[in-house]
């Protein structure tokens, strides 16, 4: 009885010590699963905070960019009004030289229009599609009205620009927002302009297969590198267009294009090679019966 009494002494220290040792290991990893927590905890914090900051920053951006914009607007507006007053000499007779002058002032403003609606139409992001009025459109009437407001432009760049098709006008119809064909249509020739030496051309081109109409902007320009195509509709993407980069831009006017065109269910496609130049396509569905 003593012995057995003595070996459950000796279990019963054994054992003993193995619960404190547990205990301890216990107490270590609640320490350790504690730190941890707090740790995720602190991090969640901060990643929330980071998080709230970027968010608070994109409103002010926003915010500052619409105010900014429109602020531009008015003056150009005013810019714009008098100069097409001048330019329909009511109040008197111009010289060439005038003339001439007063039709670059026109050009820059129409430019800056164009880049300031690129801005605001940027910051919109998703709205494009709420803003859709889908109706039935003559691309024909449309094409021929772009480039009506863009030959001043052309002829005192030097560039040809043209229209051609084998079609007749109604078979160019597409269910589609004007306004927004309209944008898409003036960043495309736009740019052709704005990368064309003087000389070369711009056409615009409409064709037709069973399933869908295709509109293609197509230069004679510098054309853009290989490496930058996969890019070219990136927001704020500018290509390197070498000793034309001071044409200027905010990489703005390609991503907007592709947006309206996704907005449409449309595609657009872009074929270009250096010194070759390039050409645009959007491919609309034909919904317009």
């Amino acid at each position: 009885l003593i012995l057995v009494f003595f070996l459950l002494i000796q279990r019963s220290k054994r054992l003993g010590r193995s619960l404190k040792e547990t205990y301890h290991h216990q107490s270590e990893l609640e320490e350790i699963v504690d730190e941890r927590t707090h740790a995720l905890s602190r991090s969640e914090d901060k990643y929330r905070r980071i998080a709230e900051e970027l968010e608070e920053s994109n409103r002010l951006k926003e915010r500052l960019i619409a105010n900014v914009s429109h602020d531009f607007r008015t003056p150009l507006t005013s810019l714009q009004g008098y100069a097409q007053l001048l330019a329909s000499k009511t109040p008197g007779e111009l010289t060439k030289d005038q003339e001439e002058f007063l039709q670059i002032i026109l050009n820059n403003a129409t430019r800056m229009g164009l880049l300031i609606h690129n801005v605001a139409q940027a910051i919109q992001g998703g709205d494009i599609e709420k803003a859709l009025d889908m109706k039935p459109v003559g691309l024909m009437e449309l094409v021929w009205n772009c480039i009506r407001a863009h030959s001043i432009r052309a002829k005192d760049q030097n560039v040809e620009l043209g229209m051609s098709t084998d079609g007749k006008e109604e078979d160019f119809y597409v269910m589609a927002s004007r306004p927004l064909v309209e944008r898409l249509l003036d960043n495309l020739i736009s740019n052709g302009i704005k990368f064309t030496e003087p000389g070369g051309n711009v056409m615009v081109r409409l064709d037709y297969t069973n399933d869908s109409v295709i509109m293609s902007v197509k230069d004679t320009g510098i054309g853009i590198e290989e490496s930058e195509l996969p890019h070219l509709f990136e927001r704020f993407h500018k290509a390197d267009h070498g000793q034309m980069d001071h044409a200027g831009g905010l990489g703005l006017g390609l991503s907007i294009c592709k947006e309206i065109a996704d907005a449409h269910g449309a595609r657009i496609e872009v074929e270009s090679s250096v010194s070759d130049g390039s050409t645009f396509r959007v491919l609309w569905p034909d919904t317009a019966d």
